[in-house]
């Protein structure tokens, strides 16, 4: 019968235990959600709610990188906040308006905040032949704008100081850079002009109750109080986006 050499197995024992905890604590993990170095651990979410909320970071954070190309670098270093929004419009003339998106809010210390969901709403009239997909971001450039995102809700061109953007290289149509609210967009699938105009933008209070449950917050301003880092790795994408495009 062969000897068992019992300091080579204690040894086996031990690498073996070090290399678990190792990988612990760089945050490895095999579940879903976990692509992002950043965040926490995802909320018990059904598989429906989980897909739905990913494809919203997914979308945002597309929407932001296709559109930062257009918006002057210092702009997105001076921005208090940003939101990207997708709205959805379908009507003849009178049209009905929905989607959603995600905002956050740059911190004292310079890092992103955590970002609460936003859900759209709102009719327009103008003309907007055919249905089709319009994609925002939002600066929030000085005290006035960040008030207006914290609000529960807000409509785009109520009143806000909302205007569209310069672009990058001094182009575009805007001849000042003292507005509250800076927008940018792009149409998928419109036959004409883009409306954005009396979208009703609000935080989504039963959706950020789902992704925040674990960490013990709801409110949308508690949640852009809160660091990036440590919101749930469902959420990551955006803050990834946001933290790279405007450092």
């Amino acid at each position: 019968m062969k000897k068992i050499n019992t300091n080579s197995a204690i040894k086996s024992v031990l690498s073996v235990a070090f290399a678990a905890n190792l990988l612990a604590a760089c945050g490895t993990s095999t579940g879903a959600g976990s692509a992002s170095l950043a965040g926490s651990e995802n909320p018990p979410l059904n598989r429906g709610e989980y897909r739905r909320i990913s494809q919203i970071a997914s979308d945002t954070s597309s929407t932001l990188s296709n559109l930062a190309v257009r918006i002057p670098p210092d702009l997105l270093k001076q921005a208090r906040c940003i939101a990207v929004i997708r709205t959805v419009q379908a009507g003849f003339i009178f049209g009905g308006t929905g989607g959603d998106g995600m905002a956050t809010c740059r911190l004292p210390e310079g890092t992103w905040s955590a970002p609460s969901y936003l859900s759209l709403g709102g009719a327009s009239v103008g003309l907007q032949i055919g249905g089709g997909v319009v994609e925002t971001v939002l600066l929030f450039m000085n005290d006035h704008g960040v008030q207006t995102l914290s609000n529960a809700e807000f409509t785009l061109g109520a009143g806000i100081g909302a205007m569209v953007g310069p672009l990058s290289g001094g182009r575009g149509t805007a001849v000042t850079r003292d507005a509250d609210i800076f927008t940018y967009s792009q149409g998928v699938g419109l036959q004409a002009r883009l409306v954005i105009d009396g979208t009703v933008i609000s935080h989504d209070s039963n959706r950020n109750r789902k992704v925040y449950s674990n960490l013990g917050i709801q409110t949308s301003r508690d949640i852009m109080a809160t660091q990036g880092a440590l919101a749930p790795n469902i959420a990551s994408p955006f803050v990834d986006a946001v933290s790279r495009i405007a450092p």
